[in-house]
């Protein structure tokens, strides 16, 4: 009986899938972009204690937080996740932000709906999208309306203090 090696990975998507690839270049310019938009945004960026952010969109109804924490000197976890009353589909997005490169890359994507449906079938003739060039995409997106609400003064931006996720939540002092 005649036995067939195996393929490698690369030979069989290089086989069978030649139009698929990663443009690098424009990935690192997403990603170079979403760190100036970050550091736009946030107060303290990069930060040597945990910080939260929380973004508030419609008289508290609903907002996005970006929690910051650092990993090492030169780099910070960024959680954003979607804070909101309504039956909005969760949003959350993992992060990383190299300082001395000043670059950020997406690590994990929980979209819940807001990349819309996707097509079943492909278009013949259509180059497939990377799924990470899409996320830093998304990300861009979303950090530039950030950007566009704050400075339209339609939002509320509060800046936490160092943020300690462990510590018990603090009690309301107000008499009213």
């Amino acid at each position: 009986m005649f036995h067939q090696p195996f393929r490698t990975c690369s030979a069989s998507r290089s086989a069978f899938r030649p139009e698929a690839g990663v443009n690098l270049r424009a990935y690192l310019a997403i990603c170079d972009a979403n760190y100036g938009k970050l550091d736009a945004l946030l107060a303290a960026f990069p930060s040597p204690a945990p910080t939260l952010t929380v973004m508030h969109f419609r008289n508290d109804l609903d907002g996005l937080a970006f929690e910051t924490r650092p990993l090492g000197e030169y780099t910070s976890a960024i959680e954003i996740s979607h804070r909101a009353q309504s039956p909005l589909p969760a949003l959350g997005v993992s992060v990383r932000a190299y300082h001395d490169l000043q670059t950020s890359e997406v690590i994990a994507f929980r979209s819940g709906g807001w990349h819309g449906d996707r097509s079943a079938s492909r278009r013949t003739g259509s180059t497939p999208v990377s799924g990470k060039i899409q996320t830093c995409r998304f990300l861009g997106e979303l950090l530039e309306f950030c950007l566009e609400e704050s400075d339209r003064s339609n939002c509320l931006l509060r800046y936490g203090t160092p943020f300690n996720p462990f510590a018990p939540p603090v009690a309301s002092t107000d008499s009213t």
